[in-house]
């Protein structure tokens, strides 16, 4: 009986380890910001992408990260580029690489998505398990197809892109001073 276990433990060691190593997650690269304009930056690292827009008075962010300490440090990296205050966050979609961040973000922040970006959220709440956005930070503001705006100088042209990754994908043009 020993001589058998022994033989089933060293056919499926292997496969053992191999199952342990692929349930860690990996570790989160680091951040990096990049400046592509005045006043426009791009922070890669941390599970998401993040694209950042310095405005007259404040900041938009577009995309949150992960979790909510990747939001609590893209926040930390965004007060190194300026000392003006996040205003506004755009969602690209509705997965949890692009809205758990949102956590670490202040209290009544314009939280901008596609319509369907927000019914996503809240199905996503209401099944619950991991990965649910936070409750605290739903899109205040809803886009349809198509919205032209300005935030803080910067010119926003937002559209509702389908089909795509989600049903509430949305893509933006922004002008600032320069075109981005």
């Amino acid at each position: 009986m020993q001589k058998r276990t022994l033989t089933l433990v060293r056919k499926f060691a292997p496969f053992t380890v191999t199952l342990a190593l692929l349930a860690q997650e990996p570790a989160a690269a680091p951040f990096v910001t990049q400046q592509l304009r005045a006043n426009v930056y791009y922070i890669a690292g941390g599970g998401g992408h993040s694209g950042i827009l310095v405005g007259d008075t404040g900041v938009i962010v577009i995309d949150a990260k992960t979790t909510p300490a990747g939001g609590k440090e893209l926040l930390e990296d965004i007060a190194k580029i300026t000392a003006k205050p996040v205003n506004t966050v755009i969602l690209t979609h509705s997965d949890a690489d692009h809205v758990n961040g949102l956590a670490s973000f202040p209290a009544g922040i314009t939280i901008i998505a596609q319509t369907n970006n927000r019914k996503e959220q809240e199905a996503a709440l209401a099944k619950g398990g991991s990965f649910v956005p936070p409750a605290d930070h739903l899109p205040t503001k809803l886009v349809e197809n198509k919205e032209d705006l300005t935030i803080d100088g910067i010119k926003l042209q937002l559209r509702h892109w389908a089909p795509a990754h989600t049903s509430g994908d949305q893509i933006g043009r922004a002008s600032c001073r320069e075109r981005v």
